[in-house]
């Protein structure tokens, strides 16, 4: 019988334990989207700003990138409503993405390149009154480690939480 009642408490608590951590890990991979997402719409905000001052009727002054650091790493570009290319970041001129030729619109998006799995971020916006679209491109690789650490340590807490239970509870 105390074999039996082990053999069941070891099997509960592990099920118990995978499903509380499948539950975690959804809701982690969920809010580290959702960050990701927040950062790339919070950097085409502040680039709509910084261009403000930049900005005449047809498109960027010749001197608009005076308005970015000169470390800025953010890779965005600036387009027209008809698909015209009026801004790029020296890191987007720097590394074009083949897959994004197209003029971008309001969604998000993840894709594979040769460097790694970046998100790209659309959106509709305006510089100055002037209707344009801005696409962010960032690295997903933090949120890839994050979520990998989490399943590392889970898998390392999960047995030892496991065997510590049904130790305990044989004893």
């Amino acid at each position: 019988l105390r074999r039996q009642v082990t053999a069941w408490l070891l099997l509960v608590v592990t099920v118990a334990l995978l499903v509380y951590a499948g539950a975690v890990y959804v809701s982690l991979r969920q809010i580290l989207w959702h960050e990701l997402d927040e950062r790339l719409h919070n950097d085409i905000a502040t680039l709509e700003g910084l261009l403000q001052p930049f900005w005449t009727a047809l498109g960027p002054q010749p001197n608009a990138s005076s308005a970015l650091d000169d470390d800025d790493y953010r890779w965005m570009e600036v387009w027209s409503p008809d698909g015209r290319r009026l801004f790029a970041t020296p890191v987007a001129e720097a590394g074009r993405i083949a897959l994004l030729t197209a003029a971008p619109y309001d969604r998000v998006l993840s894709l594979a390149t040769v460097n790694g799995t970046v998100r790209v971020k659309e959106e509709s916006g305006h510089i100055a009154g002037h209707p344009v679209i801005v696409r962010a491109v960032t690295s997903e690789v933090r949120v890839e480690q994050e979520l990998a650490e989490f399943l590392w340590f889970a898998g390392l807490a999960i047995p030892f939480v496991a065997v510590c239970s049904v130790l305990g509870g044989h004893w």
